[in-house]
């Protein structure tokens, strides 16, 4: 397996008139929650093209996003949102036009042998609750929506705890620093030590997007443009399902 990188900055460019095609990096940043998906899909890619090699970074989207905006090189992003695109898009750092190509959905997971949920109420009777930061960072954003749908973030708000990102507080469970977490039904998929206690109900279900844009700071056109193609087609799809991810089908 690649080596998977915490993003920070790793060198400044400016504005999309920078693009050239002289390297074989292509530098992928993606969502915490999207990472074993696009190793598996990096290792396919430079199997069928020898002489790209990606380099993947992750974090929470809106490390992410702040980071692009201060002038990270890098080649695509991979967003667990589509308002954090539109800010870029906003600071002039997004090439061409993003692709929605994934849907999700939040899940309420727990320690293995935990009772399951009945419905969202249940919570009530839970200790600490762990998401991803709901100020900032997507699965926390749409967890923090999905509550005040259902009428309970005010009730439940002093027993959060908010968590780097959403692999993070799937962690939490692990350590058994909460008794539960709310997550994308995709990260269940990459662990066998923590139990659906509830599938998030339809009528308060959030609009779950996973977005791909190409960065003005590419200094690789080319490859930037064929791995985002490779990744939102029906080969990408393939992998996208693996990990439990739902492609869009326009």
């Amino acid at each position: 397996m690649r080596h998977v990188f915490l993003a920070v900055l790793v060198g400044l460019t400016v504005g999309c008139s920078t693009k050239r095609s002289d390297t074989d990096e292509i530098v992928v940043l993606s969502a915490a929650s999207m990472t074993d998906a696009v190793e598996a899909l990096a290792d396919s890619f430079e199997a069928a093209y020898p002489h790209w090699h990606v380099v993947h970074g992750v974090a929470a989207t809106s490390v992410l996003a702040r980071q692009i905006e201060q002038g990270v090189r890098a080649d695509v992003f991979f967003s667990a949102n589509r308002e954090w695109i539109d800010h870029l898009i906003g600071q002039g750092r997004v090439a061409g036009k993003p692709v929605e190509f994934l849907t999700n959905r939040l899940v309420i997971v727990g320690p293995v042998g935990a009772k399951p949920l009945d419905s969202l109420t249940d919570l009530g009777a839970l200790g600490r609750i762990a998401l991803a930061d709901p100020e900032h960072v997507p699965a926390g954003v749409y967890a923090r929506s999905s509550l005040e749908c259902a009428g309970l973030w005010d009730t439940l708000v002093d027993r959060v705890l908010p968590t780097l990102d959403v692999r993070a507080a799937l962690m939490a469970i692990r350590s058994g620093a909460a008794d539960a977490a709310i997550v994308y039904a995709s990260d269940v998929h990459i662990t066998e030590s923590v139990n659906v206690l509830l599938v998030w109900p339809q009528h308060c279900a959030p609009e779950i997007r996973h977005v791909a844009a190409l960065l003005c700071s590419t200094p690789n056109e080319e490859g930037a443009e064929r791995f985002m193609a490779f990744s939102t087609d029906d080969v990408g799809a393939h992998f996208w399902r693996r990990f439990g991810f739902e492609p869009l089908v326009d």
